[in-house]
């Protein structure tokens, strides 16, 4: 079946909701009418009932119909113009077809599954470790062993350069110790500039 016929129907939706589908995203999105918060399909929050989810096709629609965008997986954060997050993505499309047709964490190695994916071995653990907060092997563990929390926190999300700049804001202050970003602004307009807000976050050198 074609990724977008499996979200044709509000079943499938759900579905893809209760999975945490990666491959439901740019899809749709969810809307829980008793707390008026738009998710991700992929969001790791507490799975809503059927009868208090509306679909919408984007976050902008949602937000238009009076609904506030998660601040867990901001989903008004658009992902489709981050190449980095689009790779995360693919691989975790990757592995979890290669365990639907029962390949064992033996057949797992990260080289060639980097080679399918057109990016080096080691480029693919520090972009994954950078987005996911763990490396490709141990979600891969994860995803076998049922390991909830590894998968949950593997959704990566496109950073603004609104929270880029906060969070080295912070780090220059010392406010906390944590290597997260801050929760996103959500009060800007969203409309055709969003594609401004984004960038790839400047790589790092030690050393």
């Amino acid at each position: 079946m074609l990724t977008q016929e499996a979200f044709a129907t509000v079943n499938g939706k759900y579905d893809a909701i209760k999975a945490r589908n990666p491959k439901a995203e740019t899809h749709f999105v969810y809307a829980v009418k008793t707390t008026g918060i738009v998710c991700r399909p992929t969001c790791s929050a507490r799975i809503p009932l059927l009868k208090n989810v509306t679909f919408f096709k984007t976050t902008q629609d949602a937000v238009e119909a009076g609904y506030r965008p998660c601040k867990k997986c901001r989903p008004h954060l658009t992902k489709r113009w981050n190449k980095q997050r689009e790779m995360v993505l693919d691989f975790l499309n990757l592995v979890s077809r290669m365990k639907n047709d029962g390949q064992t964490v033996k057949d797992f190695k990260i080289a060639p599954i980097a080679q399918q994916l057109h990016i080096s071995k080691w480029q693919l653990i520090k972009v994954f470790k950078r987005y996911t907060g763990t490396t490709p092997m141990k979600y891969i563990e994860g995803l076998l062993s049922g390991n909830r929390a590894l998968l949950e926190g593997a959704i990566p999300v496109v950073e603004t350069k609104r929270n880029w700049i906060m969070s080295q804001n912070s780090n220059q202050h010392e406010i906390g110790a944590s290597d997260m970003f801050p929760p996103a602004d959500i009060n800007y307009p969203l409309g055709d500039d969003w594609l401004e807000q984004f960038l790839w976050i400047p790589e790092t050198h030690s050393g």
